[in-house]
């Protein structure tokens, strides 16, 4: 199966992206969890165990009849939320929704660990509080990453892995790009990068990883403000 490096699923290489490669932490700002999420999505839909059906708000993500189960653990209860969801959601929702697992990052981290790539480490935060932490031991794979996503976006290349597309597309719009690119360098190649997003049957599932990432993104602000709106009221 085609993989955006030979080692890494999509969550992988979106974790590896978004970690600190010595303090092994994922940055406070952003939305990494989402595109984690939307790493989960896309798995599933390129893997033929579920799709889109219908088109703008009333797309729903359906489980496809029939498919083997994945052999990934975090992609079957993925799969088995939406199997057993009371109502059909859409895409954005969902991408929320594997975002927001308990334990995600360290699920993801796990086979990471198990290879080498990453240590788990204990720290504490503010001297008081443990965590687990994931700093880089082996960087060939990020290194690597890096090395495919300069060549995908900074060259003119034909791509027609549907991985390394969605990778793209989901690392754009979960803000993973600039930090590991440089957000100069990427402003001078908007026009490849939506290309990348249209540029063949392929990449018709990387425009909808990257549609349901941006759902997503707007969903979260809107939790979020709403919450800012309920303190405010509570406190005023």
């Amino acid at each position: 199966m085609n993989r955006t490096t030979p080692e890494l699923t999509l969550p992988e290489s979106l974790l590896l992206l978004a970690l600190h490669d010595q303090k092994g932490t994922v940055s406070i700002g952003g939305y990494a969890h989402i595109g984690l999420g939307g790493g989960l999505l896309a798995e599933l839909l390129l893997g033929g165990w579920v799709a889109i059906e219908g088109d703008d708000k009333r797309a729903k993500l359906v489980v496809q009849p029939g498919a083997a189960p994945p052999a990934d653990p975090l992609l079957t209860a993925c799969l088995e939320q939406v199997r057993t969801a009371k109502r059909p959601r859409d895409p954005g929702q969902w991408v929320l929704t594997f975002g927001q697992r308990k334990g995600l990052t360290h699920q993801i981290a796990e086979g990471l660990c198990q290879r080498g790539i990453l240590r788990a480490e204990q720290a504490r935060v503010l001297l008081i509080f443990p965590r687990t932490v994931f700093p880089e031991v082996d960087p060939g794979p990020e290194r690597r990453l890096l090395e495919m996503l300069e060549q995908a976006i900074f060259t003119d290349a034909s791509i027609d892995d549907p991985h390394r597309l969605a990778l793209i597309a989901i690392a754009d719009a979960a803000g993973l790009l600039a930090p590991n690119l440089g957000r100069k360098r990427l402003k001078t190649r908007k026009d490849r990068l939506a290309q990348l997003r249209t540029q063949d049957a392929s990449g018709q599932a990387a425009e909808a990883a990257k549609a349901a990432i941006e759902a997503a993104v707007a969903i979260s602000a809107a939790m979020t403000a709403a919450s800012a709106a309920v303190t405010i009221s509570v406190t005023s």
